[in-house]
């Protein structure tokens, strides 16, 4: 099993995540992939604003 790296990138709209991992590889004359994505904030939404699965399911009930 090869290195794994952690990264994060604060981006707009149009960035190609996998093919930066792509390019990193590429710059170290090496391959690279992403073995795991994920995104924190699109557009108003955030993680830091998300609600769990129950407290979602008790606000549809109200």
């Amino acid at each position: 099993r090869g290195l794994e790296v952690d990264f994060e990138v604060e981006c707009n709209k149009g960035t190609y995540i996998r093919s930066l991992a792509h390019d990193f590889g590429k710059a170290l004359n090496s391959g690279a992939h992403l073995s795991a994505l994920r995104r924190t904030k699109i557009g108003k939404f955030s993680v830091e604003d998300a609600i769990g699965v129950e407290d979602f399911i008790e606000a549809l009930k109200a």
